[in-house]
């Protein structure tokens, strides 16, 4: 039922409910607009803390710039690996280079022997091996070693056996890597 004016005039305290009850609704109204205030400020102040951690990051992509060291490194190794046109090729080469060094420290007695190519499972890369057999000097050694440790391109030592009894003898393995390019290398 509709309350009339009348009736407010009749009935003094309809007025004073009335009135509470408006009250009441706006300071539920109020408390609700409060609490919706504090929310959107909690909100604000995350979103800021947000902003504020991802301007400190440094947001411009390294991978680039990785790229390009990724690039300058495989280069730099490609260039440490023997080039020749074929296995054969790469093994004479190999066999020149260790003659030379062998003349170069002046090791007496020298045998080469020179291996197969191999091709190195999972690479594209083929090893080339070449064993010296020498009458061992001590004072050869180290700068020998020295020269094939520096060798461009990379030599690397396998095996070294140094006998110092009646006629001292020695052993030296020196392996080599070839881009695997090539055709004619059995895997």
């Amino acid at each position: 039922m509709p309350l009339s004016l009348g009736e407010l005039k009749q009935h003094p305290w309809m007025k004073e409910a009335l009135g509470a009850i408006g009250l009441i609704l706006l300071l539920a109204l109020a408390l609700d607009l409060g609490d919706r205030v504090a929310a959107a400020r909690a909100a604000l102040q995350a979103e800021q803390d947000a902003a504020a951690r991802l301007s400190s990051l440094d947001l411009t992509l390294p991978w680039p710039n990785r790229f390009e060291q990724a690039n300058s490194r495989l280069s730099q190794l490609q260039s440490s690996l023997w080039q020749a046109p074929t296995p054969g090729v790469a093994v004479a080469q190999l066999q020149d280079t260790i003659n030379a060094l062998a003349r170069r420290y002046k090791l007496e007695d020298f045998r080469l022997q020179m291996g197969e190519p191999i091709a190195v499972e999972g690479h594209q890369l083929t090893s080339v091996r070449g064993r010296l057999d020498f009458r061992f000097a001590p004072q050869q050694m180290l700068g020998l070693l020295n020269e094939i440790d520096t060798h461009q391109p990379r030599l690397y030592i396998r095996e070294l056996e140094l006998r110092q009894r009646s006629g001292s003898r020695g052993r030296l393995v020196i392996e080599a890597y070839l881009h695997a390019q090539t055709p004619g290398v059995v895997p």
